[in-house]
């Protein structure tokens, strides 16, 4: 590793670590002046604490394993593409079809990023080859590299779409049979959609 591949790798890190400090920031700003916050929308936050720890810790493993000299304009500014994504869900915390659809945007980003990143990982193959044990090194790295591009990020954008989907259908449901957030008379009781404030519909 020269020393051009060092200071790359400590700019991803350091560039990583800022625009997901500031996400983090917009994350508690959204929960921490909510005194009054049902308790319904904590496994939100939750959610998005833990999205934001595995995102920056899965960048940061990306960057030490085959981030090299130079570097990419375009792949750093995903980055900031995506924590501003992130600021933008964490401000719709208490309003779960947006906060699904951002997300829905987030993990198309971070799909993207990956795609990116397997580009890079495969650039960078030549360089690994030449050192004792760099081929088995690089072969795992593109393994796991694979494996969660395909099975853990496509499993979260499925699922992101289909929540958008299933509050589409009862949305529209609700506009024929009742409404979630007052009562129409005269109508039978039927469950909230998911994302939706834990109340049921029932007649005046």
């Amino acid at each position: 590793m020269t020393k051009l591949d060092e200071i790359a790798i400590s700019i991803e890190i350091t560039l990583i670590s800022i625009v997901e400090g500031f996400a983090l920031s917009a994350l508690a700003a959204s929960v921490l002046p909510s005194q009054a916050l049902p308790l319904v929308y904590y496994p939100y936050a939750a959610a998005g604490l833990l999205f934001l720890l595995i995102f920056w810790s899965q960048s940061i493993v990306h960057a030490v394993s085959f981030i090299r000299w130079p570097l990419s304009p375009g792949h750093m500014m995903l980055y900031f593409v995506a924590a501003f994504i992130q600021v933008i869900a964490y401000g719709h915390l208490t309003n779960p079809t947006a906060w699904f659809f951002w997300w829905m945007i987030f993990v198309a980003i971070g799909l993207i990023l990956y795609l990116v990143d397997l580009r890079v990982l495969r650039r960078e193959r030549p360089h690994f080859t030449a050192i004792p044990g760099g081929t088995l090194f690089w072969k795992e790295v593109e393994r796991r590299h694979v494996f969660e591009a395909r099975v853990i990020v496509s499993t979260a954008l499925v699922f992101n779409i289909g929540h958008l989907l299933y509050d589409a259908s009862c949305a529209c449901n609700t506009l024929l049979v009742c409404d979630c957030y007052g009562h129409r008379p005269g109508t039978h009781g039927w469950p909230c959609p998911l994302g939706r404030a834990p109340q049921l519909c029932s007649p005046l």
